[in-house]
């Protein structure tokens, strides 16, 4: 937290320093020579200019990949519910062009599974191998997903996490269309 509100006020401050700059000058400038603009041509205001908005751009870009680094990093406990017997393997999905596993709780003998108790595993599986794939987020905010075994690469919009709860949907309503064709 100490860190990020440090980095955070260095940000700030660059940003406070490249507007109030131009604008000082400006001010100066005109005060000076009463003409707005002469002290722009000066060599001084233009590597002062080019040395704040060097500084600028490094600090945005610095910030942004630690931001990264942060999240890639990031093992947040999940709380996950298990049921008493297990969980059982009914299906697969294709969504994002990955493969997803449902799963439904293992009940006692004889029990229909609920349609609202069925879930999708939360990583998804590479559609070559059926490994495991691997989430990371890149430079400018999409997920990576690489399977380790095959090299499999797929870039995405929103994060593994998102995508397991809308193919969780998906697997509901299929589930819901093959329960109402066999009462029918």
């Amino acid at each position: 937290m100490k860190f990020l509100k440090g980095l955070l006020e260095k940000v700030l401050t660059t940003i406070i320093l490249n507007v109030l700059t131009p604008t000082l000058t400006l001010i100066a400038s005109k005060i000076s020579t009463g003409n707005w603009f002469s002290s722009f041509k000066s060599p001084f205001f233009i590597i002062i200019s080019i040395l704040l908005m060097t500084w600028l751009i490094s600090a945005l870009v610095y910030r942004r990949v630690t931001l990264i680094k942060a999240k890639n990093n990031d093992s947040l406990a999940t709380f996950i519910t298990t049921p008493l017997h297990g969980w059982r393997k009914i299906a697969e999905v294709d969504y994002c062009h990955v493969k997803w596993i449902v799963e439904e709780p293992i009940h006692k003998i004889g029990q229909q599974t609920d349609v609202n108790s069925i879930e999708v595993d939360s990583v998804a599986r590479c559609p070559n191998c059926h490994a495991e794939l691997e989430e990371k987020m890149n430079f400018f905010g999409r997920y990576l997903w690489i399977c380790v075994v095959c090299n499999f690469k797929k870039s995405n919009k929103e994060s593994m996490s998102k995508e397991a709860m809308r193919a969780t949907r998906i697997a509901k309503n299929y589930l819901q269309q093959d329960k109402k064709r066999n009462y029918n």
